[in-house]
Formats: structure tokens, sequence, C-alpha cells
């Protein structure tokens, strides 16, 4: 049996070894159209800076070793022109002399991966795209000798380029067209963007590309419907596409999403033409609908099922949960599920709750603030969920995306079993009162507002804040008053039951105590979550 599988990288690589795990006398080629069949491209970013500091260490797996580990022939620089599917062949040309030549296939897979969205800009000078290994060493040696750039695309790898292009002193525009960067809610985002304002970035939200042009050898102008931005270089960032036009050619099926069609098999309409990673859609677990969404770890997946598929093991793709994470200035940012901005694309009905956690149990030192927003809806199903910090965030944006993927509610959030010590967590996790926090407003019911609609209406409702006076000196919410807990009962002949009470404290658990309080008073209580912490950080100023 001979399988080919044209490109390498996650997908290719990963599918031929477990091929050859499965099959060792079956012949296996991989045809890379690059230098590299199995790099990292995840790192790229890191490189950059230093941090990974020899492009050799980016390699995943060489020719070499695909060959003598694994007895798989790999052909570099090689491009696979055309597709026969019905005489299960293809053609292919040696980039190195330009010639021509046929080969024949049992399986075949498709592992060209995502395209760079160039907007046409690819060959301008100064221009620059992070995408291979190439791409990286060519923008590393340009960084040494500027001291300005502009990142136009503020998705992951425009962000994570930023982080680390920062670490080099250089001067830094961020051209989105979005009114937010990441992929997060504008108001999670809002962390972000005032970190990035703190580290000197220089923002052009809300700005659409229009045109780049070389002004000389060393300067080049980024022009935007809003903005003229004049530096060294620019690094463009806005995303991937399926890589389908051998496929389409072929006469492989397209979806409405522009992603090659394939079964749970991995099979496109050809059963011995398989495809995965960049090149397909996914199920999403929340909706049950097919999204482009380009990650490298469900690229790694798809080649070990294709692989075990071939071998006649007949595994199926699973749903994904859209679960995601990157760094910037040392903070983690990860998300899971649904945004705001997904859940009202597929018209699905949704509440939120916001929350300021400790990573860690406060006696022991060192804790820092994980500050978290989970979506859910009328039934208490868990739809999605946004985390920022600097500590443990991945580890529970892990733990909801499984929780998504088996349709949890808040009973598995309130019941989920982590370890713990106070130096790794607390004894009740951030989830666990996440799904206190839902209990409640279900169940209650407890009214709730969010830090983004409070700063809307705080100039027209009664607002008390329920921490110590030097904290209430330091700033509150709006034109609050304020009576610490402790005196509230005091105080309570002072309040009128006519008046909707909003109360805050400084992460929303005292105020919380503060509405169980005069609610039993006969009181209207609104608790407004995450606090007078959460609300400063995701507001704008």
């Amino acid at each position: 049996m001979k399988t080919i599988i044209i490109g390498g990288v996650a997908l290719g690589a990963s599918c031929g070894a477990r091929l050859k795990r499965l099959r060792p006398l079956d012949e296996v080629i991989i045809i890379e159209k690059g230098k590299y069949p199995s790099f990292a491209n995840c790192g790229l970013p890191y490189y950059l800076s230093g941090e990974i500091n020899k492009k050799e260490n980016l390699i995943v797996t060489n020719v070499e070793t695909l060959k003598n580990k694994y007895g798989i022939d790999v052909k570099i620089l090689t491009e696979v022109i055309n597709i026969f599917p019905n005489d299960n062949k293809i053609e292919i040309k040696d980039l190195t002399n330009n010639k021509t030549s046929f080969m024949n296939y049992d399986n075949l897979v498709l592992a060209m991966g995502g395209k760079e969205i160039t907007l046409g800009f690819e060959n301008r000078n100064n221009v620059y795209f992070l995408r291979t290994v190439d791409d990286a060493i060519k923008l590393k040696n340009r960084l040494l000798n500027i001291s300005s750039i502009t990142v136009i695309g503020g998705g992951f790898i425009g962000l994570e380029a930023i982080d680390n292009i920062l670490k080099l002193g250089i001067k830094i525009n961020l051209v989105e067209a979005k009114d937010h960067v990441s992929n997060l809610d504008k108001d999670m985002a809002n962390i972000l963007k005032k970190l990035l304002i703190k580290k000197g970035v220089n923002l052009y939200l809300n700005e659409k590309l229009e045109d780049i042009i070389n002004i000389d050898d060393d300067k080049v102008l980024v022009k935007t419907n809003k903005s003229k931005i004049i530096s060294q270089a620019v690094l463009l960032s806005i995303g991937v596409r399926p890589n389908i036009d051998l496929a389409k050619s072929a006469g492989i099926k397209i979806d409405n999403l522009n992603a090659i069609k394939v079964n749970k098999y991995l099979q496109t309409n050809f059963k011995n033409i398989y495809a995965g990673g960049d090149l397909i859609a996914n199920t999403c677990a929340i909706n049950n609908k097919k999204m482009y969404v380009p990650l490298a770890g469900y690229a790694n997946k798809h080649g070990r099922i294709i692989a075990n598929n071939i071998a006649n093991l007949k595994y199926f793709n699973k749903k994904i949960t859209l679960a995601s994470v990157f760094q910037f200035d040392n903070y983690t940012f990860a998300s899971v599920g649904f945004s705001e901005e997904l859940a009202k694309k597929y018209d699905i009905k949704y509440h939120c709750i916001y929350q300021n956690a400790n990573s860690h149990a406060t006696y022991y030192p060192g804790a820092t603030s994980i500050y978290s927003k989970i979506l859910f809806d009328d039934n208490g199903k868990i739809l999605g969920g946004q985390m920022v910090g600097l500590n443990m965030v991945e580890k529970h944006i892990d733990v909801l995306s499984n929780v998504i993927l088996n349709n949890g509610t808040y009973h598995d959030l309130m019941e989920i079993e982590s370890t713990y010590s106070p130096i790794y967590g607390s004894a009740k996790s951030v989830l666990n009162f996440s799904g206190f926090m839902i209990d409640n407003i279900l169940n209650l019911p407890l009214k709730t507002i969010s830090p983004i609609e409070i700063k809307k209406i705080e100039n027209d409702v009664f607002i008390i804040d329920v921490r110590d006076p030097i904290s209430y000196q330091k700033g509150h919410i709006g034109h609050a008053i304020n009576i610490p807990l402790d005196q509230l009962e005091k105080n309570i002949h002072l309040l009128d039951k006519t008046k909707t009470i909003y109360i805050h404290c400084q992460v929303g658990i005292t105020s919380y105590n503060a509405c169980c309080k005069l609610k039993a008073y006969g009181f209207d209580v609104v608790n407004i979550m995450g606090g007078y912490s959460l609300y400063k950080l995701i507001n704008d100023d």
C-alpha cells in the first residue's frame, strides 16, 4: 500500500509517523514544497526575540529522522501541481530543476494547510510575513536594523510577534480592523489594550488597511481609511484561509466556508483522498455548526485520525471547543467556546458572569488575580469562557473546554474536582465559584450587573460601596456612597426601599454578602460582578 502526503508540518508529519507505526511495510511519501518537512510555526514569534535562540530548535523533525527512524520517504522542495483522482496519480515538480514527473498512490492525504492572506502585498519591499521558518529568519534579520515596525492584524500571531519584538526595543504600531484586538470580547480585550498602551504600542483600532507604499529603501507608509503611518517595516498578519486551489482544480468538493469538504472520517468525495488541519472546517460542540478555526492542535489530531482510517481502524473527527491561549507581557489570555460576538452571530441567547478570583490560596504568598467571564444559557449550559491572569489561567480554560465538549452545565462547574494545595489553587477552585455564581443567578435568583453595563448607568442609579473607607477613598464606581459591610445593618434605616440598590466591593464577594443581607430585609439589590477591580480594568478610561 502506498500513501502520498502532500505537505508536512503538523498534519503531514504526524500522519506519516502514525501510519508507519500501524503499517510498517507500507510505502509512505511526504511531498513538501518548502525546505522543512516539520517545523513549529507556533514558535516563530519567539525566534524573533531570541527566546528560541536557534532556527534549528524550530525544526520538529528533519528529513533524515523521518527517513531513518520511521522509514518515510520525504521529498522537499517539491511541489504537487496536479491531482488526478480518477487515475490515482499526481504530477509533481522538482523546484530545484523545474522537472516534472508523475507518481501513483493508493491513498492521498492533503496536508497543505492554510494560505497566508497577503492582500497582494507579498512582493512589496519591507513587507514581512510570519508563516514559515524562512519568514522568521528574514524578519529577524530586518529587525536587527530598524527602530520601528507596523504590525497589521491583532490576532494570535500578531500579538505574540509584538510581545517579542518589544523585547528588542523597537517601536511598534498596531493596526486592527476591529474595535479591539484578539479573539476576546471587547470588555476582556480592554485588559490587553491597556497593557499594549502601557508598553508603548501605538494602537490604530477600527482602521482598515488600504495600501502599503514604499517611500524609500528604509521607510514604508501604511495607509488606512483613517491614518497614514510611517515605519521602517511592516508585518502583515491578518490570518489564513484554506489552501484549496490544488484540490478544487482536481474536482475535490469544497464547502460553503471555502474549505475542503470531508466526512467524519476526514475523507473527501474521493474515498481514498483525505484532508484535515487548516484545509477543513470542524463541527463546533456548542451549536453543531461547521466553523473554520485554523489551530495547530486540530491539525495534529487530524494526522492521527487519517492514519488510523487508512489502516482501517475507523476513527472519526470529534467536535471542537475553540480553545486557545496566548501570552502578552507575562499575562496569559485564554478562551474557549463562544464569545458574546459569536453567540450573537449564531443567534444564541446567553447570560454572562464576571469574576475576580485568586490563582491560589491567598494565605500562601504570591497569589495573583484571575479575571474571568463565563457565558451560559437559560438552562445553565456553559457556552464559553475567557480568562486573563499571570498564573493558572490555561489550567482552568482546559478544564472548561472539557465541560463544554460534554455539554456540561453549571452543576458540573460546582462539582469539578481539582487537585488542591495552597501552592496551586484554592479548596474551591475558580470554576467551582463560577458554578456557584450561576447557581445563585438562576435559582435564588440573585440580580447581577456586569462591569460594562454599570458603567453606562452609574450616574443615574444608587450605588453602595461596602469596602473599608480607605479603599473607597482610592476610587469607587460612579457616585457610590460608602457603607462598609460591618456597618450596613446599623445604617439600614437610611436606605430607601423604593429604590434599586447597586452594590460593589473590590472583587464581588463582599458585595454578594451585602446583597444577601439587604435582600433579607426586603430591598431590591443588584450585585456588581467582579467589583471595582474588574470595573477599572475592562472599561475604557
